[in-house]
């Protein structure tokens, strides 16, 4: 499954990491939107339409974004499958908070970095 992400973005790479750190059996292969084998990816949309959120292409090459990318990922870790059946449960309603968080991302970035800086402060 290849993950595409905004990788000017300092949440989408953070995400991304946190995603790959789990995914124990390497299912998942992340690169840049902005990359040579993301624009050839993502080909049918206009580059704002290829920033505005997350997309997975699945082993079968169906592509899912958004709210809908972030379950496939969720899927595939075996210790965020119950975080899974969570957002599986109403998609519109993770599509709505994924929404809220991706169009705000800058704010959701400096929240994120002050919680990591703090943590790594704590003894």
């Amino acid at each position: 499954m290849i993950v595409l992400y905004d990788g000017d973005c300092g949440l989408c790479r953070r995400s991304v990491d946190w995603a790959l750190r789990r995914d124990r059996d390497r299912r998942l292969t992340a690169t840049p939107i902005q990359s040579p084998a993301g624009e050839r990816l993502l080909a049918d949309l206009t580059p704002e339409q290829r920033l505005r959120a997350v997309h997975v292409i699945d082993d079968e090459g169906r592509r899912s974004s958004g709210g809908a990318a972030v379950r496939e990922v969720l899927n595939v870790l075996p210790s965020s499958r119950a975080l899974a059946r969570v957002v599986s449960v109403s998609p519109r309603l993770t599509e709505l908070g994924y929404r809220v968080v991706a169009d705000n991302r800058a704010l959701f970035g400096r929240l994120a970095s002050r919680r990591c800086a703090r943590r790594s402060r704590e003894p």
